[in-house]
């Protein structure tokens, strides 16, 4: 995690991991309260992480990012905050290593949620291949600016424009003034050597300046960076 300075940082070289080495390297499970608030968590498996959100009426997860690998040390972790049902997944943007291992969130109720550009990706994935199976589409597709309200808490989802991908959504806690982004705005980084969306860089450059006129202190990327959270 990361205070709000200058959003001159983009995203994380990543190295793909095959099947054969996860097996025989299980990636790293850990959870921990964001430090000042009551009920946010960061969840990390491996080389991601997503945030999931407590309330009095259940949890607001995002993405699975289960690819090649179990979703299950996911909800374990969950199960080991909360009782409460999964009500939301939120989808950050289609991209398969994020979106990948929803069907046991599905499987326990959760409702989907994605950008309204989101949706026709999901579809030409599930096109490719069998190993997509593991892929929930959204129930729900929203637009330019959303707000998922459960229990006490309000989380707003907020479309910056084209940038690592066309349908990349910012969720914001307003109450604790958390960010969650992923992969168009990482920390300590250089930006990932392609966009595969063909955003142009004066796209990008204007999704980080509508990212930085939000309100917030602090951000949350969805890759761990070499300085921390």
């Amino acid at each position: 995690m990361q205070k709000k300075t200058l959003l001159g940082v983009a995203a994380a070289v990543l190295i793909g991991l095959t099947g054969q080495a996860l097996a025989q390297n299980p990636p790293a499970v850990t959870t921990r309260k964001v430090e000042g608030t009551d009920n946010v968590y960061i969840f990390r498996y491996g080389g991601h992480q997503s945030i999931f959100i407590v309330t009095k009426a259940g949890v607001i997860a995002t993405d699975p990012i289960s690819y090649l690998r179990p979703a299950k040390p996911y909800i374990d972790e969950i199960r080991k905050v909360t009782d409460k049902p999964i009500k939301y997944v939120i989808y950050s943007h289609h991209h398969y290593d994020h979106i990948a291992g929803g069907k046991p969130f599905k499987d326990a109720g959760a409702t989907f949620v994605a950008h309204k550009n989101a949706v026709a990706k999901f579809k030409e994935l599930k096109k490719q291949n069998s190993l997509h199976a593991d892929v929930v589409m959204p129930d729900r597709a929203v637009g330019d600016k959303s707000t998922i309200k459960l229990g006490e808490t309000t989380l707003e989802l907020v479309w910056v424009g084209r940038n690592h991908s066309d349908n990349s959504l910012v969720m914001r806690l307003p109450k604790e003034k958390i960010a969650f982004t992923v992969d168009f705005a990482p920390i300590e980084a250089v930006q990932f050597r392609n966009m595969p969306d063909n955003a142009s860089p004066l796209e990008n450059i204007a999704s980080l300046k509508k990212l930085a006129s939000l309100d917030w202190e602090r951000m949350i990327p969805g890759h761990p960076y070499a300085g921390g959270r």
